[in-house]
């Protein structure tokens, strides 16, 4: 069975797109016992990523991209962030933030690079795009 990384709903092993959701399943199954994989499975930081995600560019820096957005747009993001990080801790938040928005978007790591222009984070993992990389919500559905 096929997990989905966004509503946890098992599906049969040839389903390409979750049943409950609509969400792209992963190509590879992760390992059962991942720790990375159950450590962010946090339903509040997924929701927050997928409320933000399309609002921002998508390129090298989109996990930087993202922080930028949260910090400098409007204020009920930056409380959202906030309330989030009272709950998490800031630095297991940032960190979730950064893989969730590889795994879930499905972008390639390639390096760490220094953060520009936000304080929330120093550093963050730089994402290529892939084949399979969503950048539309029309895309995320399909």
């Amino acid at each position: 069975m096929k997990l989905c990384p966004n509503c946890e709903q098992n599906n049969k092993e040839e389903a390409k797109f979750c049943l409950n959701c609509g969400c792209r399943l992963f190509l590879v199954e992760p390992r059962a016992g991942n720790y990375s994989v159950q450590r962010f499975n946090h339903t509040d930081i997924k929701n927050f990523i997928s409320n933000h995600y399309w609002n921002i560019k998508h390129n090298l820096s989109v996990t930087n991209n993202f922080f930028v957005y949260i910090e400098k747009g409007k204020k009920v993001f930056n409380e959202e962030y906030l309330m989030l990080t009272q709950i998490h801790g800031r630095d297991k938040l940032n960190t979730a933030i950064g893989y969730l928005i590889k795994n879930m978007y499905y972008w390639e790591n390639c390096g760490r690079a220094t953060a520009g222009n936000t304080n929330l984070i120093k550093s963050y993992e730089k994402h290529s795009p892939t084949s399979i990389t969503i950048f539309n919500k029309e895309d995320f559905n399909n």
